[in-house]
This record gives C-alpha cells, sequence and structure tokens, in this order.
C-alpha cells in the first residue's frame, strides 16, 4: 500500500510538472501594448576589402540592399549611419 500511495504521489509530481512546463492558459485576455521607436547606428564597412565579389554583387553591394530592406522595416524608428575604412566617420546622424 506504501509502495502505491509513493508510486502515486511520484505519478502525480511529474504529471503537474509537465502541465506546468506546458504553461497552459484559460480564457483570452488581449493587452495593448505601446512602443517606443528605438534608435539604431548602422556601422558599414567601406575598405576595398567589400568590394570582393565572393557575394555578388559585392559585399558592399550586397550590405547597402540588406541596410535598404531594415530600413524598410523601421518607420518610426532612429536610424543613423556611421562608414569607416580605417577610420569612421557619421555619414548620417541619428534622424
Amino acid at each position: 500500500v506504501r509502495r502505491r500511495v509513493k508510486a502515486a504521489l511520484w505519478l502525480a509530481t511529474v504529471a503537474a510538472l509537465i502541465i506546468a512546463f506546458a504553461r497552459p492558459i484559460w480564457g483570452v485576455r488581449a493587452d495593448v501594448v505601446t512602443t517606443q521607436g528605438v534608435a539604431i547606428m548602422i556601422v558599414l564597412d567601406v575598405s576595398r576589402s567589400m568590394n570582393a565579389e565572393d557575394v555578388l554583387p559585392s559585399r558592399l553591394e550586397r550590405a547597402k540592399l540588406s541596410i535598404l530592406d531594415l530600413m524598410d522595416g523601421l518607420e518610426g524608428n532612429e536610424i543613423g549611419l556611421i562608414l569607416f575604412a580605417g577610420e569612421a566617420f557619421v555619414q548620417f546622424p541619428l534622424t
């Protein structure tokens, strides 16, 4: 009898842990979340090595295209651009 009680308690504990880790949710609740824009500074290498064509059309052109794609999805945020090739300089401050 004692062995069965111990096994039943152990099984109940394991079942409770499995249910807890599954994080069940009852009912529906909608929350309105307001977000503020973020400041994103993009840093781009414009050294000669970026003219390599191991990525088509070139590393630099691919990076430019990626930045444009990124900017399309970041409306309402501040974005700036720093270029570097040996030394860094701010091309566009956060705007």
